[in-house]
Order: C-alpha cells, then structure tokens, then sequence
C-alpha cells in the first residue's frame, strides 16, 4: 500500500503541482515525454520568433517568452499537457497595448514594455487564482471567444500580406493598412511574392494532410539553407541576421510608475482573453483524458508562466492550441515535456542562434499568416447561427471589436 504524504508536503504539492507529478512519475512514460518535448522545441523555435516579431519585439524575445511559460507552467498549472508561451492572437494583443505608450521610445524601451506586461498580467492573473476566482471563465462563451480570436486573426493576416509582398507598411491601422497595401502594390517584389505564396500552400497543405509533421520547422530548415547558398538578401529578400546568443539579462531600470499606469488596463483585459483561452484549451484536453482541470489552479500556473516569462524580457505567455494538440498527439503524458523542450531552448540560446541568422523574414510572415488562417473557424460560428442567435450577434460584435 502506497504512503499517505506528510501533511506539509501535500500543502506544497497542493502549491506546486508540478513536484506532485515528479514525486509521482512513472518510468514507463519517461521515452513519451521525451519525444513529445523535443517535438514540441522542433515546433516552438520558429513559432516563438514569428511571434516575438507580431508582438513588435525582436524574434528572439518570442523565445524568451517560450522559456518563461514553458517552465513557469510546469510548476504550477494544472493541466498535464497544456503548453504555455508565445502565441500568434496574444502577440498582436501584447503589440497594441505596448505601441501607444512606447510612441517615440526606441525598440530596447518597447520590450521593456511588453516584460512590463508579462509581469502585470501575471500577478493579475496569480491574484485572481488564490482569490478564486475561476469561475469568471464560465462567462466568456465559446462563440465570444470565437468571434474575438477570428478577428483578431484576419487583423494578423493584414499586418502581415504587406512582407508577402515585399511591401513595407507603415500604418498599424486595419483599413489603413489595406489601403496602403492597395496603394503601393506597384512596388511588389515578385520572387518574393512567389517565394511567400509557395510557403504559404505547403504549410497550409501539409498541415492538413500531415499535422503531426512540423511543417514550420521544414520550412525555416529548407529556406535558412537556400538563403545561405544562393544569398537570397541580394535579390531583395531580407534576413533576420544574427539573434543575440545566451539568456536575456535582467533589468528594470528604464521603466517608470507611469508605465504601469498605462498599460494596467490592457493587463487586466489581456488576462482575461488568455485565461478564457487557457481554460477552454486546458478543459477540451482534459476530456480526451478523463482528466479535471481546475479553474483556480489555471489562473495561478498562467499567473506563473508570464511572471517567468516577464523575468526573461519575454511578453505575456498564453496557451497556445497547436503545440497542446502536438502534445496530444505525440503522447505526452506530464509536464516534463515542458522541461525537455524548454531545455533544449536553453541550449539553442546559449550555443546554436547563428544557425538562424540567414533565415528570411519572409518565413516568420508566411507562419504568422499561416497561423492566423488556422485560427479562423466559420463552421462553429455558423452552428450558433443556427441555434443561438443572441450569442452569434455577440461574437460579430467581438469580431469587429478586433479591429
């Protein structure tokens, strides 16, 4: 018969449930946690750059966000397979919150600012989990949720058609921005129009026909080694040139009170939408397994994963959908697999950046599109049509709201 834990262990469990699961961890799914983590760091890398660059930062802030919310919420959130970091609708959320009161600062100040936000929205999040109050998610409906996610999306794939064209975009503005793109589609680059269309099918063909192939690796692999043999930069194809290599330094010393001032409402709306994300995802892979997810236990593990993640210069971590449905599908089975793909992140830090130094920017465009196209569910918004017509009229508010 197993032994009852000593009663202050179970509170420090109960605190921390990651080291309930190591206390408890079972040798026979050691080979699946470990597979599933190097395929969730295969999938992260290019991920977490795209993302870092939507959020207005540099790619490599994305990574360290990735550090941040993979072992922030392997310690404390609840759900054994749910995978925190950078995600695509977060991200462009992190860059309008950051934009309006970073207005003349120089690119070292923004980032200040989104890790600003990180920790804002983490002790947001950290306070409303030991005040429990959890039960918030049961008011944000799916087809809300829905209607806000897709436009957030079809406002990514605008911020991002410009680079598919080679076009430089100055308006952070929706119809603004079309109408730039419009304006200025004499000056289209075509090889890389080509070039981008051509990504943009094989990631969205693969991940139809193939999604547990990580298409986006594929993708940065092949175009990082094309760039550096034929010199793509010279046909007018521009690189993300050398990543900063070792972990981010620490330090604060630039930000001033206002700065919490201003972006503290954004924190308290951007914790809300991650955390009605987060608990909707957590609960959907929950089901698959038999498993609970407690709603308090989530707000406190997000809570974690940003505070790590603003620790590291990172922006607010979120749960990101393709890399838990990875997970699942790669037969993860606790939250080592956190810990394996955020130590192989270590790694790629500290020793192989340069490896990246000749990918084209154009890459990190093509995922993000790819992404948000992704993230644009029609069907389930039509079923509420159907059905529930006040939710629908709900979530075409929210969708406008995006913009």
């Amino acid at each position: 018969m197993k032994k009852a834990p000593h009663p202050i262990l179970r509170v420090i469990e109960t605190l921390i449930p990651g080291l309930g699961v190591a206390r408890n961890y079972q040798r026979t799914w050691l080979w699946a946690d470990l597979c599933a983590g190097i395929t969730i760091f295969a999938m992260l890398v290019p991920q977490a750059m795209a993302y870092g660059e939507l959020a207005g930062v540099a790619p490599v802030v994305g990574l360290y966000t990735a550090l941040g919310g993979l072992l922030g919420y392997a310690l404390f959130g609840s759900s054994q397979r749910l995978m925190l970091g950078p995600e695509s609708s977060s991200a462009l959320l992190v860059a309008s919150a950051v934009a309006p009161v970073a207005v003349g600062g120089s690119p070292a100040h923004l980032a200040l600012l989104a890790a600003l936000l990180a920790l804002l929205v983490g002790v947001i999040a950290l306070a409303a989990g030991l005040a429990r109050l959890g039960f918030l998610a049961d008011f944000v409906s799916k087809p809300i949720l829905f209607g806000y996610i897709t436009g957030v999306a079809v406002f990514m794939i605008t911020g991002q058609v410009g680079k598919l064209f080679g076009i430089t975009i100055e308006s952070e503005q929706f119809f603004q921005q079309i109408e730039e793109l419009l304006t200025h589609l004499g000056q289209t680059r075509v090889l890389t129009l080509l070039v981008g269309v051509a990504l943009l099918a094989f990631l969205l063909v693969l991940r139809r026909v193939a999604p547990k192939v990580p298409a986006a690796l594929i993708v940065v692999v092949l175009m990082t080694m094309l760039s550096s043999l034929l010199h793509l930069q010279l046909y007018g194809i521009a690189v993300v040139g050398l990543l900063p290599a070792g972990l981010p330094p620490f330090g604060f010393s630039d930000l001033r009170l206002g700065d919490v001032w201003n972006l503290l409402p954004s924190a308290l709306s951007l914790t809300l939408i991650v955390f009605a994300d987060a608990i909707l995802t957590a609960r959907a892979v929950a089901e698959k397994h038999g498993e609970k997810v407690d709603a308090n236990r989530e707000l406190i593990g997000l809570g974690a994963a940003s505070l790590a993640a603003g620790l590291l210069q990172g922006f607010p971590a979120a749960a990101s959908q393709s890399r838990t449905a990875v997970n699942h599908a790669a037969g993860g089975k606790t939250q080592l697999v956190g810990i394996v793909a955020a130590t192989l992140l270590v790694a790629f830090l500290l020793w192989f950046t340069r490896l990246l130094e000749n990918l084209p920017q154009l890459v990190l465009a093509v995922i993000i599109i790819a992404a948000a196209i992704n993230l644009i569910e029609i069907k389930p918004l039509l079923q509420v049509y159907r059905l529930r017509r006040l939710e629908f009229y709900l979530a075409l508010v929210t969708f406008v709201g995006a913009f």
